[in-house]
């Protein structure tokens, strides 16, 4: 029985050791899956990509390294170093037996007005600091998150800029039932709110409220898309379902 199990082990190290080493190149030529267009290089388990264009979006450098701990939890996961937009994404990124995307330890640094947002009337400005200490999702949506996003020298840009400090959106849930907390330090305005997405279905309800004389340039602005309450806050709230086909692209 010992000599069984020490063959099936060495069998295992050897499969392992091939996968490890194997070209990527050769292997997406192999499994029939078309690499998107860029220059590779390296193997599955240790290799570098750049000048890519995925989904129409570009994509500077790419590097991942194998994440065998993974396997413990039933995925198969790299750590990668991904560069775009200006923006550094670094962290564990996989795929478990269940054919769900995950994210472990994932911290998203960079610019905010890089990112190809195309927001109307208002630019943002600020650096972007995310952290996602884990992140599970499929082709209908997030199924759980827990992480932490901010939003540092935070500015609107639009007829006249609008500080808001440092902004702060607090994620978590599980099960498909995920929710968000706002809130920020310094700027203008103070802003609270929280948000809810369960099933497709969110809803988003947020407080702003003036910290002193505001130019009035952006106190018409909230007129128009706020409710003023007697003390002065205003506040928003909207709801809907997310698009479908959404997440399509996920494996």
């Amino acid at each position: 029985m010992k000599k069984r199990w020490l063959i099936l082990l060495a069998v295992l190290a050897l499969v392992v050791t091939l996968f490890w080493r194997a070209p990527v190149e050769k292997v997406s030529e192999l499994a029939g899956i078309p690499l998107p267009a860029g220059q590779w290089g390296g193997t599955l388990g240790q290799g570098w990509a750049q000048s890519l264009t995925v989904a129409g979006h570009r994509v500077e450098q790419l590097t991942w390294r194998l994440a065998p701990r993974a396997l413990l939890r039933g995925a198969v996961a790299s750590e990668v170093d991904l560069r775009a937009y200006a923006q550094q994404l670094q962290g564990e990124v996989g795929i478990n037996w269940q054919r769900r995307v995950q994210a472990r330890d994932a911290r998203l640094l960079g610019p905010i007005d890089a990112l190809p947002l195309n927001l109307p009337i208002v630019r943002l400005k600020g650096n972007l600091d995310a952290g996602i200490d884990a992140l599970d999702l499929d082709r209908q949506g997030p199924i759980s998150v827990a992480g932490t996003l901010r939003w540092l020298d935070a500015q609107l840009v639009g007829t006249v800029p609008v500080e808001l400090g440092e902004v702060r959106i607090e994620l978590s849930g599980a099960d498909r039932e995920l929710s968000a907390t706002l809130s920020n330090q310094g700027g203008v305005l103070e802003l609270g709110g929280d948000a809810t997405l369960k099933d497709q279905q969110y809803r988003v309800a947020m407080r702003i409220t003036p910290r002193g004389e505001i130019h009035p340039d952006i106190r018409q602005a909230l007129d128009f898309i706020a409710n003023v309450q007697g003390n002065g806050t205003y506040t928003l709230t909207y709801s809907g379902t997310l698009p479908s086909g959404l997440f399509n692209a996920l494996p």
